[in-house]
């Protein structure tokens, strides 16, 4: 019965060695990770405009979207970094002209533009 114990005890510990060793752990370098990368958005409302006012990402990431029925835009999929969000459509002026964005960790929600008339 001792004997069965410690042949119980030997596998069990092989058993965690091999977990381990599976997932990257116990001494072999590291843990590794093949999640996606943590990404966040840039998102508002252009008031006053029509449907389809261009809105303009530079920075860290460069994109175009159109805003929608409601004046609503998003830029999704970005890295934390420096960002500025600028929106167009001919004939129409905005206040503000542009918004500086910085994303550290966060979404930026609320960049909102308005048409001056």
């Amino acid at each position: 019965m001792k004997a069965l114990r410690a042949c119980i005890s030997i596998i069990a510990v092989l058993a965690t060695v091999s977990v381990l060793s599976a997932c990257g752990g116990g001494g072999g370098g590291g843990v590794t990770s093949n999640l996606p990368p943590i990404t966040y958005s840039i998102m508002g409302i252009v008031s006053g405009a029509p449907q389809g006012t261009t809105v303009t990402l530079t920075g860290a990431t460069a994109a175009t979207t159109t805003t929608n029925s409601i004046g609503y835009y998003q830029f999704t999929g970005l890295a934390n970094g420096s960002y500025t969000v600028t929106p167009n459509m001919s004939g129409y002026t905005f206040s503000p002209a542009s918004h500086p964005v910085t994303i550290n960790n966060a979404y930026a929600v609320n960049m909102n533009f308005a048409v001056v008339r």
